[in-house]
């Protein structure tokens, strides 16, 4: 059986990523992500749990499958907030200890972009309002497109 890959695709940053999606290690998440797909939504990003980009999804599950602390989450792993039905994808090392359940992984290869989408989402939440010349996107709604690869 072929792997499941969903692509992610920030059009503002001319960025997107592809994720290898768990069917066996997380069947009921990322079964429902993958029905869901193809779905646009807004990117946001964590304040203080550390680098870690957010988007909500039209997914609604309780199932908490391949359970991992965020302290212990790496880089490119994804993972599934059941009580706030983001996608959360993890680009460097976080710091609460709670957890959340992996549903996929970035491609090794796609992990420099995501690293820069990262930054450049963090950029936009923390800019002052309207300081254009600062970050031209400061404050703005980021588009971000999921689909089937």
């Amino acid at each position: 059986m072929s792997k499941k890959t969903l692509k992610m695709s920030w059009p503002a940053f001319d960025a997107s990523i592809r994720i290898e999606v768990y069917d066996d290690k997380a069947p009921t998440v990322a079964g429902k992500i993958w029905d869901a797909l193809p779905f646009k939504t807004i990117q946001s990003h964590a304040l203080i749990t550390g680098p870690m980009l957010l988007a909500t999804a039209p997914v609604l599950t309780l199932a908490r499958e391949n359970l991992k602390l965020y302290t212990d989450v790496q880089p490119g792993e994804c993972l599934y907030g059941a009580g706030s039905q983001n996608l959360i994808i993890c680009y460097g090392g976080l710091t609460e200890p709670e957890g959340a359940g992996i549903w996929g992984k970035v491609y090794p290869e796609d992990l420099d972009t995501l690293v820069k989408v990262g930054h450049k989402a963090w950029a936009n939440l923390i800019a002052p309002y309207g300081n254009d010349e600062l970050n031209p996107l400061s404050k703005r709604n980021i588009l971000v497109v999921c689909e089937r690869a």
